[in-house]
């Protein structure tokens, strides 16, 4: 991504209605396949400014890993008890980890990784026997924006495309399903507008700039209303998709 979207989520991600409602879903998550009972030691592979690494800490010990150099500077500022280091690395033949994870973690970053399948089977090479793998990725191709091209994506998904990519690299699903698809009229709308009226001054933070408080509030709240059935259902349309994945038991039999 471009350095000033970096810059404007290091702002952003504490009070941005689509960062802290999709922590509270991946919270849901965490909460439903990592009973509390017990100390998990973790991974984030792309956690750009950190801001999903408060969350995780509380699982156990945190190893993240970040390319860009000023964003890992940003995570690493933070300081999180828990939170063992913030090294540089890169998907998919990049990353310096050796250790086995009771829980990877990769939240829209796999659709930056022009080989996405290779990124896939390196973090699979990451999860523990037992261990669980949650990704998430942007839904549909046919959405494709100017939001993607100034976040350098490679691709958008289908939940179709998303489960033959996780098929392909030999790992078996716990748990799919599309998400924020309660404001999937208002973005698909909004799509519409825009590739009949293109806005030709797009800033590099497209996507990423903060809305009214109170529009962001309103945005917020209805998208954390999704977390009440995260992991408990499917949702056949949404902006994103969601993946919970584990080893097959012939890997570590």
């Amino acid at each position: 991504m471009e350095q000033d979207i970096y810059d404007e989520m290091a702002k952003q991600e504490g009070q941005h209605w689509w960062f802290v409602a999709r922590r509270k879903y991946v919270q849901k998550l965490i909460s439903k396949y990592f009973p509390p009972d017990s100390k998990y030691r973790v991974c984030e592979i792309g956690c750009g400014t950190g801001g999903n690494l408060e969350m995780l800490s509380q699982l156990g010990c945190v190893d993240a890993v970040e390319l860009n150099e000023s964003a890992r500077q940003v995570a690493k500022s933070k300081e999180i008890k828990n939170v063992l280091g913030v090294c540089s690395g890169y998907l998919p033949d990049g990353i310096p980890l050796t250790e086995k994870y009771d829980g990877v973690f990769s939240l829209d970053v796999i659709e930056h990784v022009e080989n996405d399948l290779e990124a896939v089977k390196a973090l699979k090479s990451l999860i523990a026997e037992n261990g669980r793998l949650i990704v998430t990725v942007p839904a549909y191709q046919w959405l494709w924006s100017a939001h993607d091209e100034v976040n350098h994506h490679f691709r958008r998904y289908s939940k179709k495309t998303f489960l033959e990519l996780f098929d392909s690299a030999g790992l078996k699903i716990r748990y799919v399903s599309y998400f924020n698809s309660i404001l999937f009229p208002l973005a698909l709308l909004s799509r519409i507008t825009e590739k009949i009226s293109p806005n030709k001054t797009a800033t590099k933070t497209w996507g990423v700039k903060y809305p009214s408080v109170w529009v962001n509030a309103l945005l917020k709240k209805i998208f954390e209303i999704e977390s009440i059935w995260a992991g408990k259902f499917s949702i056949p349309f949404g902006l994103s998709i969601v993946v919970v994945a584990e080893l097959e038991k012939s890997d570590y039999l």
